[in-house]
């Protein structure tokens, strides 16, 4: 099958693998599991002497491999018409992982939509799920937000647990959603017992969006960005289908958390206590990726940003990356060397700081392309498994634009498309080993599920709560693309990864 056409790029997309891990804290949940250097500007200049579309750094000891593939490694004047290059980060703890004592805050939305479906009861299971296995040296608050922010129990040690149960007792869902009210508070109670060497951490969970208090998002991100420079970090959980999808994949990044979709309100105490669990497995802090093509060769798009217009670098927050956990960035590049002798480079550069040693590091890969203008030398040059990354990723993307303008027909068409891709990308994964690519498939095909049913349960211009539904869970499959978590032991995903 022919590849559909795409622009000359360079491509980052990130995936997350959630794998397990030793720690002092270990959740028995009583749930269901849930699903899931010195360059200019323009950088590098010198002429590479040949071409080096693959390249690997894995420091011996160091918790982050970096890996950059071209899609292909040599193009012609008019092929392809993108390049595609993917860039690999893998956490891996080298050690084992000793968990910092906690500063934790829980922060439940109580709003009167909460009472839906048993939505509060679910959360205040959930606290004491995660109250039952801290140690007395964890320090716990517990607040919820509706109208206004109450805090059941101030910023404390974990050790009458019976009194923290109790706090959690006589609340009703009522009211409407202050969002910001709860998170300022969950700052100043982690603030009250702030010490060195604990891991801060904020959970907020809501089904609504904020209409009360700050609701504008730039000022909700810029608080959680002031508390990040003082050591704390949030993640979010969205429960249901009104509540602002984007704002709370916003908060989590502003956090160096991360963002989880709940669709059965039964599972909220086990996606709390994922959440927790991921954390405590942080193997490199503030990590920034640097990508900068030599002169001439600008990057025109960035997949899931919008940037103002050609440029000759880009920067990529990461923020924290769990163990286990690989991430992947997408962008195009528009070469400006077509002619003999020529060639692209690019320079990729990731920065963390170590949490074992306390010391920054950096990693540098520098792959190149080359001018050919054989068809035969750039059709020998190409990654299939690059290039299939790449077709996943515009497929989501379009049938994002299908269902933001209800086309029904357009969105048909689509759906015909996505099983072509799908069986194809899976075949490739298969034949290959590739098990990245693999659970990205496996993605692509929940995905596809989700929109089927959708439109056969409810048409998408006739039902606004199945339409809202269905947006969310789209940009949820999207969100995943980036932080991918790999399929858990017994789960349906994980016993197909385990035929293969």
């Amino acid at each position: 099958m022919q590849l559909r056409p795409i622009y000359l790029s360079l491509v980052i997309v990130l995936t997350l693998a959630n794998l397990g891990f030793a720690t002092d804290l270990a959740f028995s949940t009583r749930t269901q599991q849930t699903d899931e250097g010195s360059h200019t500007e323009e950088g590098p200049q010198s002429k590479p002497s040949h071409s080096n579309s693959d390249e690997t750094r894995n420091p011996q000891g160091e918790p982050l491999t970096l890996q950059a593939t071209l899609g292909n490694s040599v193009y012609s004047r008019t092929t392809p018409k993108r390049l595609v290059l993917k860039v690999d980060l893998v956490a891996k703890s080298t050690k084992p992982i000793h968990r910092k004592p906690l500063n934790l805050a829980l922060v439940f939305d109580r709003s009167g939509s909460m009472a839906k479906q048993k939505k509060f009861e679910y959360a205040i299971q959930a606290a004491k799920l995660i109250i039952e296995n801290l140690s007395p040296e964890d320090v716990i608050s517990l607040i919820i937000f509706g109208d206004e922010a109450v805090t059941l129990s101030p910023a404390g040690y974990a050790v009458n647990k019976e009194f923290l149960y109790h706090c959690l007792a006589d609340f009703k869902p009522e009211g409407n959603t202050n969002l910001s009210a709860g998170m300022l508070e969950s700052f100043a109670q982690i603030d009250s017992m702030s010490q060195e060497g604990q891991h801060k951490q904020v959970i907020v969970l809501t089904d609504g969006l904020a209409n009360r208090g700050v609701s504008n998002p730039a000022k909700i991100t810029g608080m959680i960005e002031q508390a990040r420079k003082r050591g704390i970090h949030l993640s979010t959980i969205g429960c249901g289908s009104k509540f602002d999808e984007k704002l709370m994949v916003d908060m989590a990044t502003a956090g160096s958390g991360r963002y989880t979709l709940v669709k059965e309100p039964e599972r909220i105490p086990e996606a709390v206590a994922n959440e927790l669990n991921g954390f405590l497995a942080v193997v490199a802090q503030n990590v920034k990726l640097d990508v900068r093509p030599s002169r001439g060769n600008p990057i025109t798009r960035v997949y899931g940003e919008l940037i103002p217009g050609p440029t000759m670098k880009h920067g990529a927050g990461i923020g924290d990356m769990r163990d286990g956990e690989s991430k992947i960035m997408l962008l195009e590049i528009k070469p400006g060397a077509r002619e003999r002798n020529g060639s692209l480079q690019v320079l990729v550069t990731v920065t963390y700081d170590d949490p074992e040693s306390g010391s920054r590091k950096t990693q540098q890969v520098n792959v190149t392309a080359r001018y050919d203008a054989a068809y035969s030398a750039v059709q020998a040059s190409e990654s299939r498994s690059v290039l299939l990354y790449a077709n996943v990723l515009n497929a989501m993307e379009e049938a994002q634009a299908a269902i933001e303008s209800l086309d029904t027909k357009l969105f048909n068409s689509l759906r015909k498309s996505f099983e072509q891709i799908y069986e194809e990308t899976r075949a490739h994964a298969i034949v290959t080993s590739d098990q990245l690519l693999l659970n990205q498939t496996f993605l692509l095909n929940h995905f596809m599920a989700e929109l089927w049913a959708a439109s056969q349960n409810a048409p998408l211009h006739d039902h606004a709560e199945a339409r809202r539904q269905l947006q969310k869970d789209v940009e949820y499959q999207r969100y995943l693309l980036g932080h991918h978590r790999k399929p858990k032991a017994g789960s349906k995903e994980h016993e197909e990864h385990k035929e293969h």
